[in-house]
Order: structure tokens, then C-alpha cells, then sequence
């Protein structure tokens, strides 16, 4: 595997965790929530909020379906697929 593969994968791997973060933020911003609030409805740190909506983490599978319900968005939305 060449090291330009590599870096092209890691480049679009890094946009979509941006834009998965970008999506929980509008989100979460449309709900006039701050992120404390969000995360104490998910029963999770603020900096763990804080991480995925800057694109540092993504959060786990399992957690889309809760941010998405405490959003009151569709998953598909947060996954960057639709408006």
C-alpha cells in the first residue's frame, strides 16, 4: 500500500468525522441545547460531546441512534446523508 494511499484514505476519513460533527453541532444548536445539556442526556461527558462535534472522536454506532433521538433528527441526517 502506497504512503499516498494512506494519506488519502486518512484525509477522507477525517472529513467525515468533521461533518458527522458539524451535523451533531447544527443539531444540537437548532434544539437550543448546549453541549452540557446534550451530554447529560446521554449520559456522557461534555468533552466527549465537545470531541465529536470538533471531529477528534466519532461516536459509537450505538450512540447515533441516541443522539439522534435526544436531537430529534433523523440518523441518516447526522450521518451526513440528506439535509
Amino acid at each position: 500500500m502506497s504512503m499516498y494511499y494512506i494519506l488519502q484514505q486518512d484525509i477522507f476519513i477525517q472529513a467525515i468525522m468533521v461533518k458527522i460533527g458539524d451535523r451533531i453541532r447544527e443539531a444540537r444548536e437548532f434544539k437550543k441545547l448546549h453541549q452540557k445539556q446534550l451530554a447529560q442526556k446521554l449520559k456522557v461527558a461534555q468533552n466527549t460531546v465537545s470531541q465529536w462535534e470538533t471531529g477528534i472522536n466519532l461516536p459509537p454506532a450505538d450512540m447515533i441512534i441516541k443522539l439522534a433521538h435526544a436531537l430529534d433528527c433523523d440518523p441518516n441526517y447526522l450521518l451526513g446523508f440528506g439535509e
